[in-house]
């Protein structure tokens, strides 16, 4: 019997589960990881704008793996994916930016640059390609939402804004991830705590498994509801401008879908 596990073809890089989809060799496999032996989950939140805080926090000593959070309010921001062909790296979509507190490197593509999964942007739906609903969630907006479709299955091409991405790595709070894989990628995360912020997140240096970072992120003092994964490897990407400053961790192939924070006020 063949199981259907998405609609149209599936690429390799989706398969190494946010190693990045791009016509460049894909990332050699990691070998079995080992648990850190010293991490810390407490997060020093600052302060860094109208609605914006920051946080960061070592996940391993031994590593230096560390996770960049950003935390911002929903009355002061306004989450929304945008698509370009050609693509453009991170560092280019943040320098072309107007009234944008951050900009993360959105969802999975193919080849061909069009989204792995669907996609639909004011209306407009971008690509043809479909992930089944119970492997994978969508980001709805205005307001930002995650949704768990193999629980809420919903009628994507009812909505006008909605991106989907996979695979969760929290739900209600709880570790999503079953088992380690021993893969290993840069990472980018979206999530939402039961008082309604939404943190974006990015390991940018070291690279870390699935496993490891739903460990970490269950561990954090956040009270989650949900965390999905964002396409990650050499697509990970995120840029926030704050206080007169810019932070960028760039991509390192240009991307052509972001999910951006415009401001409000």
């Amino acid at each position: 019997m063949r199981i259907r596990f998405f609609s149209g073809v599936v690429p390799f890089c989706l398969l190494l589960l946010g190693a990045g989809c791009l016509p460049v060799p894909v990332l050699p496999v990691a070998p079995t990881l080992s648990p850190p032996t010293a991490s810390s989950t407490a997060l020093m939140w600052e302060e860094v704008g109208v609605g914006m805080d920051r946080a960061e926090a070592v996940f391993s000593s031994t590593t230096g793996a560390t996770i960049i959070f950003y935390r911002l309010s929903p009355k002061d921001v306004k989450a929304e994916f945008l698509h370009s062909l050609p693509p453009k790296h991170l560092s280019v979509w943040g320098a072309e930016a107007t009234n944008t507190a951050l900009l993360v490197n959105g969802v999975y593509f193919h080849e061909d640059y069009l989204p792995s999964g669907f996609l639909r942007i004011q209306g407009t739906k971008i690509g043809t390609r479909q992930f089944d609903q119970d492997k994978s969630g969508v980001i709805l907006s205005h307001p930002l939402r995650l949704i768990d479709t193999k629980k809420q299955p919903i009628k994507l091409d009812g909505v006008a804004d909605a991106a989907q991405s996979y695979p969760f790595l929290l739900k209600n709070g709880m570790l999503a991830v079953a088992e380690e894989s021993g893969k290993v990628a840069r990472r980018t995360f979206l999530g939402l705590d039961r008082e309604g912020f939404i943190y974006v997140g990015v390991a940018p240096y070291v690279p870390l498994s699935l496993y490891q970072l739903g460990q970490f992120l269950r561990d954090a003092p956040i009270s989650w509801t949900h965390v999905l994964n964002l396409d990650g490897g050499p697509s990970t990407g995120l840029w926030a401008k704050h206080g007169g400053k810019t932070e960028l961790f760039d991509s390192y192939v240009p991307v052509p879908n972001i999910l951006r924070f415009r401001t409000l006020h």
